[in-house]
């Protein structure tokens, strides 16, 4: 070989590994196959993620072996491309912007949900507040308030930002990237509770603000709150069923003003469930919805269950699961604090079991309440509040066939069985021997 044509090769030698090309060389087009780097960022981004997907970790890991070796400049702005554009279309499905996040940091990793919420953010850099719904500029502002400042909120040029404040190496980076990817490839629909981006202001059927009494509110939330901070089983048991009677004689109260009235349909929210214990909590929350004559469907996929009734029964459902939920847990650290050396208070079964026969007994409790109540408002109107409130639990089941089919609300017991746990659970829940009387006497002292 002569000396001209081994310098030559050694020029193009040091231009390969330095990324730069000879001036003659078409920008862009340094593979094989004549395509540009931007197509190959792309093919490989999407191979990478899609065999993550399938569990195919060998080619995911030569495909974002690929991305690495191209310009960065080139990758990233694919990346934020691609993103993106996936983003839009799960808004067009239903997803909500928190549930994206909280999605793909439960199945993944924090370090994608810190980049999905940077996705997020990126996406409504450039939208208008006018063609977003409050419910859904309210999440945006949530997910604003929880990212630590790596980039400004901006279109474009925000995912370099991502990558230095993580301060790991670009493979990694990229690794993240693949993952959100892989995440955002695997989800399905949602039904649509919020209009997303771009579908105006108004809401059909969401979760729109409750019309609730301003002097009964306070008071719900100020006996819940005593119900979570008393260590006392029997007294949290009085708080939670003096505020369950204060938010049903609000609901019947409401229904029976709303009678005729159109604008008066049943809404939607979608609640998340998370670890441990999903299938017993869902459990808790379907009782708990159902007391409150609404309806809840567990979305096991996503850990989500969506909620349906008229508005003060949504407020009320929401309100009383979250405070039921509380003293659950604190049972159940009762439990493991004063249980004798080798009881399986700990164990998984026994967890799941007394979070079960807790829900099944609080909700007989709640049933019992309302009755009573039902009787009261009988005794005082003369007439009977069970015609409306039949007809509002018939719109409310129609709402749910439209939205899901005819769905049979699922079993909660999908692991072992504990006695034990579920006798625990029933005593934790179970204080019948108070009086209705009783509650309100409880109550104000």
């Amino acid at each position: 070989m002569g000396k001209n044509n081994q310098a030559r090769r050694a020029a193009k030698a040091k231009q390969r590994k330095s990324g730069h090309r000879p001036a003659h060389q078409a920008p862009g087009r340094g593979d094989r196959f004549g395509l540009t780097d931007r197509e190959v960022a792309a093919g490989c981004f999407d191979l990478a993620a899609r065999r993550v997907l399938a569990g195919d970790d060998d080619t995911a890991t030569a495909a974002i072996g690929r991305l690495a070796k191209l310009p960065s400049g080139v990758v990233d702005a694919e990346i934020e491309r691609t993103l993106r554009s996936r983003l839009v279309v799960l808004w067009d499905n239903g997803w909500q912007p928190a549930e994206i996040v909280r999605h793909v940091r439960r199945d993944r990793s924090p370090a994608a949900g810190r980049l999905t919420a940077a996705v997020v953010l990126a996406d409504h850099a450039g939208r208008r507040p006018d063609t977003l719904d409050p419910a859904w500029a309210a999440q945006v502002a949530a997910v604003r308030a929880g990212v630590v400042p790596q980039a400004a909120d901006t279109a474009m040029g925000w995912f370099s930002g991502w990558c230095d404040h993580e301060g790991v190496d670009r493979a990694g980076n990229l690794t993240v990237a693949v993952a959100v990817m892989a995440a955002l490839f695997g989800v399905g629909p949602l039904a649509e509770l919020i209009p997303p981006p771009g579908r105006g202001r108004h809401r059909v059927g969401g979760p729109a603000g409750v019309r609730t009494d301003a002097r009964d509110l306070p008071r719900v939330r100020a006996l819940l709150a005593q119900a979570e901070s008393t260590t006392f089983p029997a007294e949290a048991e009085a708080f939670t069923a003096k505020a369950h009677e204060l938010m049903t004689r609000y609901a019947i109260d409401q229904a029976v003003l709303a009678v005729g009235d159109p604008d008066e349909q049943p809404a939607s929210r979608r609640m998340p469930l998370d670890d441990p214990y999903v299938d017993a909590k869902s459990y808790l929350l379907q009782v708990g919805a159902e007391r409150n004559r609404c309806r809840a469907v567990f979305d096991g996929r996503y850990a989500l269950s969506t909620v349906v009734g008229f508005r003060p029964d949504l407020h009320a459902a929401e309100l009383l699961f979250t405070s039921l939920l509380v003293q659950a847990q604190v049972a159940l650290t009762g439990e493991a604090r004063n249980a004798p050396a080798g009881a399986r208070t700990r164990g998984r079964s026994f967890r799941s079991s007394f979070l079960v026969a807790y829900a099944t007994r609080v909700g007989e409790r709640l049933a019992e309440i309302t009755q009573v109540v039902l009787d009261t408002v009988e005794a005082e109107t003369h007439r009977s509040a069970l015609p409306v409130l039949a007809a509002r639990r018939s719109e409310v089941d129609d709402t749910v066939d439209t939205m899901f089919g005819h769905t049979i609300e699922h079993s909660p017991l999908n692991t072992r069985w504990d006695g034990y746990g579920a006798m625990r659970g029933k005593l934790a829940g179970d204080h019948a021997q108070l009086a209705f009387a009783d509650l309100t006497q409880a109550t104000a002292s």
